[in-house]
């Protein structure tokens, strides 16, 4: 990961909700930042919570990994909150961030487990 953006939500800010951000140019250790803008998108789901069940836990690595098998359809995991890492797609990697919480071993992405 090269950059973590922390954003506070308002309390009432609805699902779907955007705004607009920019990272401005800047120096740090050592390394230019190029400008940036984007949007910022409220969502409603918790992240590694894949099955939606309120809870990440194991059941959340097992759905990843099922559907990557192919054993299940997109339809029955919540896409957005199995994508641990990020990287635009559902991966082995997810899976392997959840277990790695669960056990205790690393939590890089802050999964409320």
């Amino acid at each position: 990961m090269v950059l973590t953006a922390i954003f506070t939500i308002k309390a009432g800010t609805a699902t779907g909700t955007e705004t607009s951000v920019s990272l401005m140019g800047a120096q740090c250790n050592g390394k230019s930042v190029t400008t940036v803008s984007g949007t910022v998108s409220v969502n409603n789901f918790m992240l590694g919570d894949a099955n939606n069940d309120g809870v990440v836990n194991t059941g959340d690595a097992l759905i990843i990994l099922r559907y990557l098998a192919e054993r299940i359809t997109e339809d029955r995991l919540d896409m957005a909150a199995a994508d641990v890492n990020g990287s635009g797609g559902v991966t082995t990697a997810d899976a392997m961030y959840i277990m790695k919480a669960i056990a205790g071993l690393e939590n890089e992405y802050g999964l409320d487990v």
